[in-house]
């Protein structure tokens, strides 16, 4: 599976849970924040700033689903990428 144009796909990145006040805010219930990471599984070529394996943080609303083999994938476009993790 290869990423196309200016497209990127990624996977998701489990987070722990947060507690805030004592309630526990899961992934489906966090609306606070507008940018989700994800880690890179494919990105088109010419694109210098982000590679594969990358974890990037991108618009929670940018982009669409896709399942692949079972796995849940979100296909964005690279101008909607906020900014690369450096960890």
């Amino acid at each position: 599976m290869k990423a196309i144009n200016d497209y990127v796909l990624i996977k998701a990145v489990k987070q722990a849970p947060k507690k805030v006040g004592g309630l526990l805010i899961t992934d489906h219930t966090d609306t606070e924040g507008r940018y989700v990471n994800g880690e890179v599984v494919s990105i088109s070529e010419g694109f210098e700033y982000v590679k594969d394996g990358d974890i990037v943080w991108y618009d929670r609303h940018a982009g669409h689903s896709i399942t692949y083999d079972g796995d849940l994938y979100r296909v964005i476009r690279i101008r909607d990428i906020a900014m690369v993790d450096d960890c």
